[in-house]
């Protein structure tokens, strides 16, 4: 089924303000309303750039400081080509769907809401930069490949499988072993070796009797 592999998929890149509480979402709707949507997102991304947040510092004494609550909890973010899964996990179905069904080119959405796994809320306006249909990558084709095999071998399976059934009247009820490996084999046991006395020297024992003799005479 090559010729139904996606080798395309729909594309966007956007720019995104994210907020954690609906009133700040409300008052940067109403700056962008008194200026344009990509004033404000540059104005904020610059000055999360230049005031990054600051992490708790553990000092000499062991006390962690935490630095003061931001008062502050808007983001500014850009997306560059994300398909429609990528988006989903980022920002949710709901700010994902709005993107991709109700924004053209350069249009700014309404305040959309997402609520995580974890509970919390966020809270998005955003603005589409560009749409396109863009090739994807092999490993999203190898993909494709492998959920087109699992669906034709599930079908194989429930349309052309025939049970005929014969085989269970021919299937052993027991174990069918060789006679001859029902009999006790004999235990090797290994022959016991010799144990051989070690043999005397006859002139060694005569040159120590001549010896004898010899010593006995001097005395």
């Amino acid at each position: 089924k090559d010729d139904e592999i996606n080798r395309e998929e729909l594309q966007v890149s956007l720019y995104v303000l994210s907020f954690g509480s609906e009133a700040e979402a409300v008052d940067y709707q109403q700056r962008i309303a008194d200026t344009d949507y990509l004033t404000v997102w540059n104005t904020l991304r610059s000055d999360l750039l230049a005031n990054p947040p600051v992490a708790p510092v553990v000092t000499e004494d062991g006390v962690t400081e935490t630095p003061e609550e931001p008062t502050s909890t808007a983001t500014a973010t850009e997306y560059v080509w994300r398909n429609q899964e990528g988006l989903e996990l980022t920002l949710g179905i709901t700010v994902t769907a709005t993107i991709l069904d109700d924004l053209s080119i350069g249009e700014t959405s309404d305040i959309v809401m997402n609520a995580g796994a974890d509970g919390l809320v966020t809270y998005y306006i955003v603005q589409l930069s560009g749409r396109e249909l863009r090739p994807v990558t092999e490993t999203v084709i190898e993909q494709q490949k492998v959920e087109f095999f699992s669906t034709w071998l599930e079908e194989v399976r429930i349309d052309g499988f025939e049970d005929l059934g014969g085989w269970r009247s021919r299937a052993p009820r027991q174990p069918a072993i060789d006679a001859r490996y029902l009999v006790a084999q004999p235990t090797f046991t290994p022959a016991p070796v010799p144990t051989v006395a070690p043999e005397e020297d006859p002139a060694g024992n005569e040159t120590n009797q001549e010896n004898n003799g010899n010593n006995s005479e001097g005395e």
